[in-house]
């Protein structure tokens, strides 16, 4: 067991502690997971007043899963943070406090407190030394970096951490804590909170379904999205996450669903806009078009009604490939990829706004499959 010094708190139903940890209880309580994504902040730099950092060791601590909700570690603030840890030890300088403010952390599992004096809020807590048991809610890159100046300043072992310990925080709790601190403070990305509703921290099956359906169009090299989707708020993508996955959770909101099952709706917008590839290669490859913009990709999936109608009539299945195709071959012919060149018709009947802009275009895409019924 690991005692710490606390001091329990109540705020309306909700109760947690103010703790102080050695630098030495945080390196054996603490594990460190983020989202995974294709960048993680700036390449390591060198140079004067530089920290020399141990990156393979850093990288071997840091996990990914599913269930995380921090963003990739961004190298360029450890190596700052780890410059100013050394400078707050340097015994010919002005004594700083490295680390004034505390970290917020979240335990696995129930923590014993036990009073030590005539006030039942002020005593120890007693932690299972078990590594993983903690996890980071806030200041996750003040703790890393600590860790890695620990390994060549002695002195950090009997360093103190202050901390904001909660052990009764259901996940959706702890994903909306993480949310409003960093909208308020670093402003997040409205993209990462579909992430972080959508890797099964809610629960909420519409979501997971729409951000697997976003990550597989990202990732697929057959997809006309491949590397445009801007996933977890960050990477070269041009497009939003947020605005692939909005239409497509409003779309799983229909009542009635065009298709109930939720994995079907999965495969078929993943099919779907493989076959848009194919219906529009000139757009999709093209740079003076707009095709891959949020009011086009909303007018696209604004139409899948129709054309999932248009599979059903023919008794066809809707997760199949060549049938979707066979469905979308009458936009090839009355729409054409010059309907989405940036300076051209699009630029005219975008002036209205965005939204109608995106309305008139799926009322002529969901018009040229009626015409073709016809």
């Amino acid at each position: 067991m690991i005692t710490a010094p606390a001091l329990r708190i109540r705020q309306f139903s909700m109760e947690f502690y103010q703790v102080t940890f050695s630098a030495r209880d945080v390196a054996k309580l603490v594990e460190f997971i983020v989202l995974e994504a294709e960048t993680g902040g700036a390449k390591p730099r060198r140079g004067k007043g530089k920290a020399a950092v141990n990156w393979q060791l850093l990288e071997s601590l840091v996990k990914t899963g599913d269930t995380a909700y921090q963003r990739p570690l961004i190298r360029k603030k450890i190596e700052d943070l780890i410059v100013y840890y050394r400078q707050c030890a340097e015994e010919d300088k002005t004594p700083m406090p490295a680390i004034p403010g505390a970290v917020i952390l979240v335990a696995r599992d129930r923590v014993e407190f036990a009073p030590s004096s005539k006030n039942p809020d002020l005593g120890l807590v007693q932690i299972p030394e078990q590594y993983g048991f903690l996890h980071a809610l806030d200041g996750q890159h003040r703790l890393v970096a600590l860790h890695a100046a620990g390994e060549s300043l002695a002195k950090l072992g009997d360093f103190q951490v202050p901390a904001v310990l909660f052990d009764r925080l259901e996940s959706s709790q702890e994903v909306e804590m993480f949310a409003t601190i960093n909208c308020k403070q670093t402003k997040l990305n409205s993209s990462l909170i579909v992430s972080l509703s959508g890797k099964r921290l809610y629960q909420d099956a519409a979501l997971i379904t729409a951000h697997e359906i976003a990550r597989k169009l990202n990732e697929d090299a057959g997809s006309p999205l491949a590397g445009q989707v801007k996933m977890l708020g960050v990477g070269k993508g041009r497009l939003s996450q947020v605005a692939l996955t909005n239409p497509l959770s409003a779309f799983i909101g229909l009542d009635p669903r065009p298709i109930r099952d939720l994995d079907e709706v999965r495969d078929f917008f993943i099919r779907f806009f493989k076959q848009l590839g194919q219906v529009f290669p000139e757009a999709w490859s093209g740079r003076k078009y707009s095709i891959a913009s949020p009011v086009a990709i909303r007018a696209f999936i604004a139409a899948a009604p129709e054309v999932i109608a248009r599979l059903k009539a023919k008794r066809e299945s809707v997760t199949d490939a060549l049938a979707i195709r066979r469905a979308l071959e009458p936009w090839k012919t009355r729409i054409t990829s010059a309907r989405f060149e940036t300076a051209g018709e699009w630029q005219r009947k975008l002036a209205v706004s965005a939204k109608k802009s995106s309305d008139l275009l799926a009322r002529e895409l969901v018009e040229a499959l009626q015409m073709e019924e016809e």
